[in-house]
């Protein structure tokens, strides 16, 4: 088994986790680990759990909650840009065909 396809260790809220990579080797399992860390630490500022017990559980919801959150926002915003690339790119086309017709 070579080294990308090694389950890694982590500690997260006291949790023990066992995580492989991903395959593609774009994305480490340390990537998605500080991110899950970077959520939870922005979470917990954010909503001032230091005054309350809140169990981890909830905690996790909330960050995937955020995480679905932004992923759609994203998948939104990059079917927008295609249909507006493609929008003007047939614009292009019927300019340039007009050109090549009436020289």
């Amino acid at each position: 088994m070579s080294n990308k396809d090694e389950f890694k260790e982590f500690e997260i809220l006291g949790h023990k986790v066992r995580f492989r990579p991903d395959n593609s080797g774009l994305i480490t399992a340390d990537r998605v680990v500080n991110l899950l860390k970077e959520e939870l630490k922005d979470i917990d500022q954010k909503m001032d759990f230091s005054k309350s017990s809140v169990r981890a559980s909830d905690k996790f919801l909330l960050v995937a909650l955020k995480l679905a959150n932004d992923r759609l926002f994203m998948e939104d915003e990059v079917k927008h840009s295609i249909t507006n690339l493609e929008h003007r790119l047939n614009e292009a086309q019927i300019i340039i065909d007009q050109q090549i017709s009436n020289p």
